[in-house]
């Protein structure tokens, strides 16, 4: 990290506010709403500039890199959730009147079709992994399924120029595949018990 963005010196305590769901800020006459946008991690938050309709979207949507209709997912362990990530992405959908802001790069003004991007890649990702995990445990095997899907997303059009090696430094498929391979071995231990708790009538 400290290559790409030099040292991080830490913010003196008095200039920090936690913000929750709802909070606003006032700043030069404008209102930043927070919005509670859990997926990609359990805390994250978006942020809605009130008098323009600009949605900070955070990581929830995933990687863009500009000038090109790529989205990368962003599924890192250990809080990668695919309900709660699709869920805030619509959220953050019905909050953008305008322009989407990307932590990772923007500005997308195509709100919709972004939107419907975000969660296709999402689903595919995850579809990807837990198809390969139903064949092997390993996590070399299932980034090698994960790598696949990810190059089958990039050999066409203007994705084929797409800087590979900059998306793997800012979200690397094996780290994404770790955060949906962690989700689904989660999702299955839950469902387990959840048949367990209902008794011989879940069967």
């Amino acid at each position: 990290m400290a290559s790409l963005f030099g040292p991080v010196a830490p913010v003196p305590a008095q200039r920090l506010r936690v913000l929750a769901d709802g909070h606003t800020l006032d700043i030069g006459g404008r209102t930043i709403t927070a919005l509670d946008t859990p997926g990609h991690a359990s805390h994250h938050l978006a942020l809605m500039d009130s008098s323009t309709g600009v949605v900070f979207t955070g990581d929830a949507l995933g990687i863009h890199v500009p000038d090109l209709p790529v989205l990368r997912p962003a599924t890192p362990p250990p809080e990668f959730d695919l309900a709660l990530a699709v869920a805030s992405i619509a959220r953050i959908r019905d909050a953008a009147s305008s322009t989407l802001l990307f932590a990772h790069f923007g500005p997308i003004e195509d709100v919709d079709r972004t939107c419907d991007l975000a969660v296709r890649r999402l689903n595919e990702w995850t579809d990807a992994v837990r198809g390969a995990m139903r064949s092997t445990t390993d996590l070399d095997e299932i980034v090698e399924v994960l790598t696949r899907e990810a190059a089958r997303e990039t050999v066409t059009g203007a994705e084929a120029q797409l800087d590979l090696d900059r998306l793997e430094t800012l979200a690397g498929v094996r780290m994404n595949a770790t955060g949906i391979a962690r989700y689904l071995t989660k999702q299955a231990e839950r469902d387990a018990e959840a048949r367990e708790d209902a008794g011989p009538q879940a069967s």
